[in-house]
């Protein structure tokens, strides 16, 4: 089973390519969601999180070294229980972080222009400018990235974006094999 890695910045529109995939019929693993339950069954692990993690980069570095393995370790779990051919893992950061080098068989780069994540971002309502901004500083540009296989420029409507998700299909060659 191969692994499609979606990735972006915040509001760039990683959540709504990963609704069309999953519409497709691919699963679809979120990182941010799944690190949040783990939080919850590993105690030690929700002990480091703090308000103000992002600004704390020694605290920040040894969350991230206790959180990747065990977050890892879930997705091969939740992998193996699947089946079909590709699987999806949803995650903004996953291309900045050596733990995960030479993880995935595809990577899709959502991206937008920085005013358009932050005005989305902004619009969820569950976050302060300040934060937003913070987490927007620490989120590299990847479009020169070479592991980068697909970039899906999500400026258009949500037709268009599921027309764009549609391409990466057909890249991928998804659904085109007979079993």
């Amino acid at each position: 089973m191969k692994t499609i890695v979606v990735t972006g910045g915040i509001g760039s529109g990683k959540s709504l390519v990963c609704d069309c995939l999953s519409a497709a019929g691919l699963p679809v693993y979120d990182s941010d969601s799944k690190a949040k339950e783990l939080y919850a069954s590993h105690p030690e692990l929700a002990a480091m999180v703090t308000e103000n993690i992002f600004a704390d980069k020694a605290g920040l570095k040894r969350l991230e070294d206790a959180l990747y393995p065990v977050l890892l370790e879930d997705f091969n779990a939740w992998k193996a229980a699947g089946t079909g051919e590709w699987v999806v893992l949803e995650s903004a950061i996953i291309l900045q972080k050596k733990f995960f080098d030479n993880f995935g068989d595809a990577i899709v780069l959502v991206d937008a222009p920085e005013s358009v994540r932050f005005e989305r971002a902004m619009k969820r309502g569950t976050a302060t400018e300040a934060s937003v901004r913070q987490r927007m500083s620490l989120q590299r540009n990847e479009r020169n990235n070479p592991r980068v296989d697909f970039i899906i420029d999500n400026i258009g409507s949500e037709d268009e974006l599921k027309n764009k998700v549609d391409n990466f299909l057909k890249y991928i060659d998804y659904g085109k094999r007979e079993n």
